[in-house]
């Protein structure tokens, strides 16, 4: 019984599950931090905050959509 197949795909899987997890640390970070910026800032009434990735990737329109959905509620 030969297990490195199955050791390959759990650690395959440990990785994906570990990319996912850095990726919604980092995002929970960049969300908290534009909360806190946007309580000292409530006098501007609109705050607009942009990922600058690769120009015309659809990753970066996924982003800034989710980002201004959670964070700028009150336009």
């Amino acid at each position: 019984m030969d297990a490195s197949p199955l050791l390959l795909d759990f650690c395959l899987l440990s990785r994906m599950a570990l990319a996912r997890l850095a990726l919604a640390g980092v995002l929970t970070c960049i969300r908290s931090l534009i909360l806190r910026i946007q309580r000292h800032l409530k006098t501007l009434g609109h705050l607009q905050i942009f990922l600058l990735v690769r120009r015309g990737s659809k990753r970066q329109h996924r982003i800034n959509v989710y980002l201004s959905s959670v964070v700028f509620t009150d336009r």
